[in-house]
């Protein structure tokens, strides 16, 4: 087995690792150059795949799903790396967390380079005019093969309301409401001539065919002549409108960006847990580690939070007839507990804390670092996801990056206040630790 697994490991990799292991055998130990590059080429693969694969429109791949397969993936490496971290940290010393961050970021980059390829793929795919027209033909085009009790006059405009009909949300969110939609379509049936209607039918054939991946079984006449008799279109019931319904809603959740924004919050949360790993990687030679445990527990439920908090709150309100403008705000009281938590429960272990200083530090860094993730997600809610707009003027948006700033320096600087003392007692030799 080992002899097949050696063969996997490229000649210039196995000679950077006898390197390691004679001129630096603590580096050697942590496995960082496997992962780094194994996870390197990894993402490297997910991105041209993302990239190559075609994108058929009876076929489209929603990101979301490959994307929650591939966190599983990622979780999974990185509680094998914290394992490893843990199991391996008495062979080496202080000051090599940087390069388990740097591991576990790689680790975690295969979804984000395979999601954000495939994404934008997918907005490139047809444009906003485009499927405007598709879903216009398939809207116009029901009438024909479900409207079979249509006629003109006012129990004529009704019954269309009854008929089947694809909304979206995203390239239609500024125009008018439906029932003037309900009135456009209508209004182009009273004024179409014969041919006319033949050439509604036969766009919606043509639309149905690229989208259901299928042609429509009746044939254009045949069609005409049962709306025209006021019968039922032979066999309009095997038509598969909720493949065309799923594949055109999937467009329509990339123009608005909709399926960015939550891939990119799955993203935020999977960051959030790396960071949180990746600090206990840099401390667990400093703080005993189930103390690290708790910290992480804490840290991590506040990204729980972040996902129940606000729903609950949404509905709350919508019951008493509010309503949430913003998701900033609301979690932002339960994230305050979640930091004044830690530093009082680390307080009592004798073994973690030893001064006010390094309450002090545990205190603004578990006040700061919440903050970062929040931050983050409110961003990527105002367009900063996938099209980053570095040159954003929005003054609410620049604030919020001032934001992201500060909490970044404050978690710094308390980091710094809680595990200096620990770290140099531990540079400091064995008999302090």
């Amino acid at each position: 087995m080992d002899r097949i697994l050696s063969r996997l490991v490229p000649a210039g990799l196995r000679r950077l690792d006898q390197h390691l292991l004679l001129n630096h055998p603590r580096l050697w130990v942590t496995r960082v150059h496997y992962v780094l590059f194994y996870s390197l080429l990894a993402s490297a693969a997910l991105g041209l795949y993302a990239a190559f694969r075609p994108l058929w429109l009876s076929d489209l791949p929603n990101p979301d799903v490959g994307l929650a397969w591939l966190i599983v993936l990622a979780c999974a490496g990185l509680a094998f790396w914290g394992w490893q971290a843990y199991a391996y940290r008495d062979q080496y010393g202080a000051g090599q967390g940087r390069w388990y961050w740097l591991g576990a970021a790689a680790l975690a980059a295969g979804p984000v380079v395979y999601s954000s390829i495939l994404t934008w793929r997918l907005d490139e795919r047809m444009s906003v005019q485009e499927l405007r027209a598709d879903v216009d033909a398939l809207n116009q085009g029901m009438v024909y093969f479900f409207g079979d009790e249509i006629g003109p006059g006012e129990e004529g405009e009704r019954y269309f309301y009854s008929l089947p009909r694809i909304d979206l949300y995203n390239i239609y969110q500024h125009e008018p409401e439906m029932d003037q939609w309900v009135e456009k379509y209508y209004d182009r049936f009273l004024a179409a001539d014969a041919a006319q209607h033949l050439a509604y039918i036969e766009q919606f054939r043509e639309t149905y065919a690229r989208y259901a991946g299928e042609e429509v079984p009746v044939a254009v006449q045949t069609v005409w002549h049962a709306f025209r008799h006021r019968e039922e279109v032979p066999r309009a019931g095997v038509l598969n409108l909720n493949q065309v319904e799923n594949e055109l809603y999937l467009l329509d959740q990339v123009k608005g960006d909709r399926l960015a924004l939550q891939k990119s919050q799955g993203w935020v949360a999977l960051l959030f847990a790396t960071g949180w790993i990746a600090l206990g990687f840099s401390l667990f030679r400093a703080l005993p580690f189930r103390t690290f445990l708790l910290a992480f527990g804490l840290g991590f439920g506040s990204v729980i939070l972040w996902v129940f908090g606000v729903e609950v709150a949404r509905e709350l309100l919508r019951n008493f007839g509010g309503r949430i403008d913003e998701d900033f705000w609301i979690p932002f009281g339960g994230l305050v507990l979640f930091g004044l938590m830690v530093p009082s429960v680390l307080r009592q272990r004798e073994d973690a804390i030893h001064s006010r200083r390094q309450l002090l530090g545990a205190s603004i860094f578990t006040l700061a670092m919440p903050m970062v993730p929040l931050t983050l997600l409110y961003l990527l809610d105002e367009g900063i996801g996938i099209r980053v707009h570095i040159l954003n003027t929005d003054p609410e948006v620049l604030g919020m990056m001032i934001v992201l700033g500060g909490s970044l320096v404050l978690s710094a600087l308390g980091w710094h206040f809680l595990a200096a003392p620990r770290l140099q007692a531990v540079a400091a030799g064995p008999q302090n630790r």
